[in-house]
């Protein structure tokens, strides 16, 4: 009886190491939770879409701070393919793209400053 109540003792006292000192996040429990908020992103390319009609649309870009030069690529949506680039010559403004050159009936719209991809837009007219 003595050998039972020693290895129930043992058992109870063994289990304390098994505890865990960290939670799934890999914080100890004496850490603080981060509470930051995640920063909202600017809208640097959109569609205009008053000025929206069947032969042409309109997109306003603004390039971020300290930039004065970008251009604006237009893709195919399906295949791989570059279907017109417009060169930007300011911060910000807006441009108007005929759709009676491009053979599909939608394009993505992607805004690049230094070859850099700074905002995308899925863009559909019919």
């Amino acid at each position: 009886m003595k050998t039972i109540y020693t290895l129930i003792t043992l058992c109870l006292l063994s289990m304390s190491a098994f505890c865990q000192n960290i939670d799934q996040n890999g914080r100890t429990p004496e850490q603080q939770k981060i509470t930051s908020v995640a920063p909202v992103q600017e809208v640097y390319l959109q569609e205009d879409a008053s000025a929206k009609t069947i032969a042409s649309f309109k997109l306003k870009y603004t390039l971020p701070a300290g930039k004065t030069a970008g251009e604006i690529v237009l893709f195919h949506p399906k295949a791989d393919q570059v279907l017109k680039k417009i060169s930007l010559t300011q911060q910000q403004g807006s441009i108007e793209v005929s759709t009676k050159d491009l053979p599909v009936t939608g394009v993505i719209v992607a805004l690049y400053t230094d070859s850099v991809p700074l905002q995308t837009r899925n863009i559909k007219f019919e």
